[in-house]
């Protein structure tokens, strides 16, 4: 009865990480000029694997020629469904001490009738949804996170400290 990975030790499912996601870098699209101020542009952005094959895509269209409500358009399919889906990302910006902007999204998601609109850097698109949207409205963690205290449970249960039981696994293979 129990063991390592029984819910005894204090194990539970794990959160989706960020990893596993699709992601929309506000910092990337800004370093490659795709978002600046008194702009109006589309075109496409593809994800690759680790050999440059790409393995997904999307259809922007950004538009910040009115600074007082800037946004992004998102275009893409979401597959195996098929699912066509089009929709608006608000964008704000925030003035950097010396001089310039800092820009943001504004999180689409929306939970139990409440926008989130969070202010966030990065959008997420986890595996089975639909929209891009924060980390803390898809509850989304880190896999170093998720890492760091795998064995805390067990160390407690035989009287070790966490670091004692990394000790003894990495002595041991």
């Amino acid at each position: 009865m129990g063991g390592v990975c029984s819910t005894r030790w204090g194990m539970h499912s794990k959160k989706v990480t960020v990893e596993a996601c699709r992601v929309l870098d506000l910092h990337q699209w800004t370093r490659t000029r795709l978002v600046q101020a008194q702009v109006h542009h589309a075109g496409a952005w593809t994800w690759a694997d680790a050999a440059n094959v790409p393995i997904a895509a999307l259809g922007y269209v950004v538009d910040t020629t009115d600074m007082g409500a800037p946004w992004i358009q998102l275009s893409y399919t979401v597959l195996p469904s098929r699912t066509h889906v089009l929709y608006t990302v608000p964008l704000v910006t925030t003035p950097v001490h010396h001089g310039g902007l800092r820009w943001g999204f504004r999180c689409p998601l929306v939970h139990e009738e409440t926008p989130c609109h969070r202010r966030c850097e990065r959008l997420y698109l986890p595996p089975g949804q639909r929209y891009f949207g924060c980390r803390q409205c898809y509850h989304l963690t880190y896999t170093s996170t998720q890492t760091s205290h795998t064995y805390d449970p067990l160390a407690k249960h035989m009287g070790l400290t966490p670091a004692q039981v990394r000790q003894a696994l990495a002595a041991h293979g």
